[in-house]
C-alpha cells in the first residue's frame, strides 16, 4: 500500500460500519456507491477551493446556516424573519468564485456535504449521508421516501406584488437515474410558499413556484435532462465541460417568481432532498442578493453568454459555425447525438468560422454545446439528408 494512504485506525473502523449499516439498509445503488462514502469521510474540512477559483465554506452550526441567509441570499430591500433551518449545517455553505453557473456568489443547499459541490468532476456519483430525515412537501412531490432533507425557511414581508430569486439546480443522478432512464431515484427539490392568496396543495396551503417557465411543470431530474427540455440542462459528463464543480449535471440559471400582495406576511420554505434512497448528492446554487421584491424577468430560454450562428440548420452535414464574442479565448465546442453521445469535440477560435463536419453522422437531432471559460450557449443542430 502506498504509505500517503494510510490513515488511523479509527477512520477505517468508522468506514466499515458505514459500509454494513449500506448493506443492511440500502438499495444496490447505494452500495455501488461506496466510494463516495469515502469521499465523505475524508471532506471534513468547512473550507476547500476547487482547481479554479471556486471556494465553498460550509457551516458548522445551524445558526451559521440561518446568518448565511440574511447575509448572502436576501437583497437590500427585503427583510426576513424567524427563520428556521432543516438538515446538517455542513450540507449547506456559502460559496464564492466561478461555478462556471452563471453567478460567482451565494450559498448552495445539498443532500450531502457542501464541499461535495467543488470539482473537479472526478466522480460518477460522489455521496454524502447526512441523515437528517425527511420533509414532508418534497415526499409528496416525490410519492415515495424522502432521505437527508436540507432547506431553510423564513417569513418575510413584501412591499410589492412581486417576489422573485434565482437558482440553478444540480446532481450526481444525471445521467444513471434520468431519462431516457427515469427511476424513482429522482432527488426532488422545492420552493414553498404560502400566505394571503395562495392556496396550492403542499403545508398549509403552500404552493410549489419551481416551475419551468411559462409552465406549471416543477423542476427536476426527469423534467430536465438531456432527452426532456434540453435546452435548459447543461450536460457536464461525456465530456465534461465545467470542471470547477462535481455534479455530472445541471440547469441554466432559472428565476423563480410567485405573485404577492404587498404588506402582508408570507412563509417561504427552500428545501431539497434525496428521493428513495440516500445516495447520489444533488444540490442548489442561489445567487447572492436575488431574493427581492423588485422586478425581474422570467428566464423563458437559454441566456445568451456568447452568441452563437451556425448554417445551414437543418443541414446536410457540413456547417458553418460562428462563435461571437469580445473574449479572444479558445472556445470548446462539443456536439451530442439525440442519447446523449459525444460526435464532436474540437477547440475553435472566436470571431472566426469554423466548420463541423457531420457528414457521417445519421439524420436526426443533435445538441451543439460551446463552452468559453464560465459562459455557455447551446443551440439545435437537425440532420437532414
Amino acid at each position: 500500500m502506498n504509505s500517503a494512504w494510510i490513515f488511523p485506525t479509527f477512520v477505517f473502523t468508522e468506514y466499515t460500519s458505514i459500509l454494513i449499516a449500506m448493506q443492511q439498509l440500502f438499495t444496490l445503488k447505494t452500495v455501488l456507491k461506496s466510494v463516495g462514502i469515502c469521499a465523505f469521510l475524508l471532506a471534513h474540512t468547512s473550507l476547500l477551493q476547487a482547481q479554479g477559483n471556486l471556494v465553498i465554506t460550509e457551516n458548522s452550526t445551524q445558526e451559521e446556516a440561518i446568518q448565511m441567509i440574511q447575509d448572502v441570499f436576501v437583497g437590500s430591500d427585503m427583510q426576513i424573519f424567524n427563520a428556521t433551518y432543516l438538515g446538517k449545517p455542513y450540507s449547506s455553505g456559502r460559496f464564492t468564485g466561478d461555478a462556471g453557473i452563471g453567478f460567482t456568489n451565494g450559498f448552495l443547499l445539498t443532500t450531502g456535504r457542501a464541499t461535495n459541490a467543488l470539482g473537479p468532476n472526478n466522480e460518477s456519483g460522489i455521496s454524502a449521508i447526512s441523515d437528517s430525515g425527511s420533509d414532508p412537501d418534497v415526499a409528496q412531490i416525490a410519492g415515495g421516501p424522502s432521505f437527508d432533507a436540507c432547506g431553510i425557511e423564513f417569513d418575510f414581508i413584501p412591499e410589492t406584488d412581486h417576489i422573485s430569486f434565482r437558482y440553478v439546480f444540480a446532481s450526481e443522478e444525471y445521467p444513471e437515474y434520468a431519462p431516457p432512464t427515469p427511476s424513482a431515484f429522482n432527488d426532488i427539490f422545492g420552493f414553498f410558499i404560502s400566505g394571503p392568496g395562495i392556496d396550492g396543495p403542499f403545508l398549509n396551503n403552500a404552493r410549489n413556484v419551481a416551475l419551468l417557465p411559462g409552465s406549471v411543470t416543477y423542476v427536476s431530474i426527469n423534467s430536465v435532462n438531456p432527452v426532456v427540455n434540453p435546452d435548459y440542462f447543461i450536460q457536464n459528463y461525456d465530456p465534461v465541460i465545467n470542471q470547477n464543480i462535481q455534479y455530472d449535471g445541471y440547469t441554466i440559471l432559472f428565476i423563480a417568481n410567485a405573485t404577492v400582495i404587498p404588506n402582508e406576511l408570507y412563509h417561504i420554505k427552500l428545501v431539497i432532498s434525496d428521493i428513495a434512497d440516500p445516495a447520489y448528492d444533488s444540490g442548489l446554487f442561489f445567487e447572492a442578493n436575488s431574493f427581492t421584491d423588485q422586478d425581474a424577468t422570467a428566464i423563458t430560454g437559454r441566456p445568451e453568454d456568447i452568441r452563437l450562428s451556425v448554417s445551414p440548420n437543418p443541414g446536410s452535414g457540413l456547417l458553418r459555425l460562428n462563435v461571437h464574442s469580445a473574449n479572444s479565448q479558445p472556445t470548446r465546442v462539443v456536439v451530442l447525438n439525440a442519447v446523449g453521445q459525444q460526435v464532436i469535440d474540437r477547440v475553435v477560435s472566436p470571431n472566426t468560422e469554423a466548420v463541423l463536419d457531420m457528414q457521417q453522422q445519421p439524420t436526426g437531432m443533435y445538441t451543439l454545446i460551446v463552452r468559453q471559460g464560465d459562459q455557455v450557449s447551446r443551440r439545435k443542430l437537425i440532420i437532414s439528408k
